[in-house]
């Protein structure tokens, strides 16, 4: 699914929430980190089929279902869907901003992964001192190249919206 179109389906959800999520005043902002935060969940599940160390997996669960942001995943849930541990969300949210300020440079993973390092660089910890190093370049890696894919068909779509247009209009004139 286009994260266009989950934006706003999270959009109408939070329309029908109550209060709690309405008292933030940016709609579009609280729209976001719902997205956010179901993605996280996706891809806490992800990482978690690789590895088995419960300190690990500890990192990534939360049942805070209470949470402002847990809106969509609250209204999606079948029971099979997860809640990301607060400090896992606000890691994600991190390389998401990374993300969007260098995502037309050629060399946006890296970027990317420079500015949270440099950003945000208290929320570089994990639990499990021992494979810290492993489940953290997971993440990124995860995160940053499902983003890319996201991000190079969105601009395909888009180009060929453009070329379509440009195609139509040049039968139009006459040589």
């Amino acid at each position: 699914m286009r994260l266009e179109v989950v934006v706003d389906r999270a959009k109408l959800a939070i329309d029908s929430m109550g209060d709690s999520v309405k008292k933030k005043p940016n709609l579009t902002q609280c729209a976001k980190e719902c997205v956010l935060y179901y993605i996280c969940g996706y891809v806490s599940k992800q990482i978690q089929k690789h590895t088995k160390c419960n300190v690990c997996l500890s990192a990534f669960k939360d049942w805070d279902a209470q949470l402002p942001e847990a809106a969509l995943t609250n209204l999606k849930t079948k029971g099979y869907l997860l809640y990301p541990y607060k400090h896992f969300f606000k890691l994600i949210m991190a390389i998401e901003e990374g993300f969007v300020k260098f995502a037309q440079d050629p060399e946006v993973f890296n970027k990317t992964i420079d500015y949270v390092i440099i950003e945000h660089n208290n929320l570089l910890t994990f639990p499990c001192n021992i494979h810290k190093t492993e489940i953290m370049t997971t993440i990124f890696q995860y995160y940053i190249t499902m983003r890319m894919n996201q991000y190079t068909l969105i601009q395909n779509k888009e180009v060929k919206q453009k070329s379509f247009k440009k195609k139509k209009l040049s039968k139009l004139v006459s040589t």
